[in-house]
């Protein structure tokens, strides 16, 4: 209370000397703050006292987990481990992600999403029938040009390679007409063929 004091007193008498000014009020903030702490300790909060104390990072919800259990007559004993890292599942409980996607098959829903209008839904059934059909297109492109390097880059080809000029998916539609015209008697002269073999000869 005095030290609060202080600093009205500091504001009232200084008004012109800014440096002053901002000393008395960093001193009422104190003073309250040094209320705040003996209130809490004659009130009994100790979870209270023990958070002014405790580093920041430690009060953030990080991941670790910190039991302050009190030790009051008739409650359980206080346990003041600390566990770093998520809890262990129990026994006969299986974690379930968010799906259950391969790396390739997660690129390819990430640019979905990035493409697609704020209403359009990107299911996981869409994006694992769009990298099937990718598949069938390089098990294709093997067939008509006869090279390991449709077999050894598959993934990458996959998740990389196999996209409009633009940048885009192929739609599912549009890639299984890609995929009709590779296996049509012209295959080897038909335009999707020539832009995945020009992919090849650029790697090369």
């Amino acid at each position: 209370m005095i030290i609060f004091i202080s600093g009205i007193r500091g504001i009232l008498l200084n008004r012109r000397n800014i440096l002053i000014m901002s000393m008395s009020i960093e001193s009422m903030l104190l003073a309250v703050n040094s209320n705040f702490l003996v209130f809490s300790v004659s009130s009994f909060d100790l979870i209270r006292l023990l958070m002014d104390g405790l580093p920041q990072p430690l009060l953030m919800d990080g991941g670790a987990n910190l039991d302050l259990t009190l030790g009051l007559p008739g409650a359980p004993a206080p346990n003041l481990e600390l566990q770093l890292g998520p809890p262990e599942p129990e026994a006969g409980v299986e974690l379930v992600g968010e799906d259950d996607l391969s790396p390739v098959e997660r690129k390819v829903k990430d640019r979905l999403t990035l493409y697609a209008s704020p209403e359009e839904e990107i299911s996981n059934d869409d994006v694992e029938a769009l990298v099937l059909l990718k598949g069938d297109v390089l098990e294709r492109m093997a067939q008509l040009d006869p090279h390991p390097f449709w077999v050894e880059n598959r993934e990458l080809l996959i998740s990389e390679y196999i996209l409009t000029p633009r940048g885009p998916e192929y739609k599912l539609e549009t890639l299984l007409q890609n995929l009709e015209e590779l296996r049509g008697h012209n295959g080897s002269n038909s335009h999707f063929f020539r832009t995945l073999k020009k992919v090849r000869e650029d790697w090369e």
